[in-house]
């Protein structure tokens, strides 16, 4: 990924002087989705009489994105 981007930006010279990031504009955007809420849940061994948790721990959901916006231009 570092390496993508690194292209990216050393090729970002050469490409602006063809005009293609002309009107467009860098975005990044990330988004952190809380789980959903555990509930407690326990089984019982009948053997040992012992009580063991077995609730199920949903972890954080993550997303990042980012790009090239081309903003459009209408002549009125």
């Amino acid at each position: 990924m570092k390496t993508l981007l690194t292209l990216l930006f050393l090729c970002l010279p050469l490409i602006t002087n063809a005009q293609f990031f002309k009107y467009s504009t860098f975005y990044i955007s990330s988004n952190v989705e809380s789980p959903l809420t555990e509930q407690p849940r326990y089984m019982m061994d009948r053997i040992t009489q012992e009580l063991t948790d077995i609730t199920v721990v949903h972890p954080h959901d993550y997303r990042i994105s980012l790009g090239i916006r081309k903003v459009a231009r209408f002549d009125y």
